[in-house]
């Protein structure tokens, strides 16, 4: 056998990106659609209309009353457990959408307004999506989403 039969076999350029972004950042998460989604040039007027939406009017949070502290626990609780009920895999995108935003920004409100952490999910790993989702989403959410990551500030 000789040396180039032992070397690792080329790669075109996309393979070692993704290659790359995995091994630095891990495998994709299901907030990393809605990043991109806020991300977009009409992130802000997605967002609007996300409130205006299912699931938030379903519980009638809107997001003055989310930033408001204006939302009790309880509905706190049922805006999660409605959003969950949208994160389907045949949910279409903008559903499931709207579900991880309810159900990250009821997390995010509870734990910042009320001191309650009401997920079964790592807090580590919420903490880090409540902080990567704060750095690209517009207006007094990302202030919630921000004090929910560190409480204890």
């Amino acid at each position: 056998m000789n040396e180039q039969s032992k070397a690792a076999p080329d790669l075109d350029r996309a393979t070692s990106s993704r290659l790359l972004k995995m091994a630095v950042s891990g495998p994709r998460r299901p907030i990393d659609d809605l990043i991109a989604r806020l991300e977009r040039s009409d992130g802000e007027a997605w967002l609007r209309a996300a409130f205006r939406s299912s699931p938030f009017v379903d519980e009638r949070i809107d997001q003055g009353t989310l930033t408001g502290g204006g939302a009790t626990v309880e509905q706190l609780v049922r805006l999660k457990e409605r959003s969950k009920k949208l994160v389907t895999p045949g949910a279409d995108e903008d559903t499931r959408l709207r579900g991880l935003l309810g159900y990250f920004v009821s997390i995010a409100a509870a734990v910042a307004q009320h001191g309650q952490f009401i997920s079964a999910k790592s807090p580590d790993d919420v903490r880090a999506a409540l902080t990567d989702l704060a750095g690209v989403i517009p207006g007094p959410v990302a202030e919630i989403l921000a004090r929910a990551s560190f409480p204890e500030r």
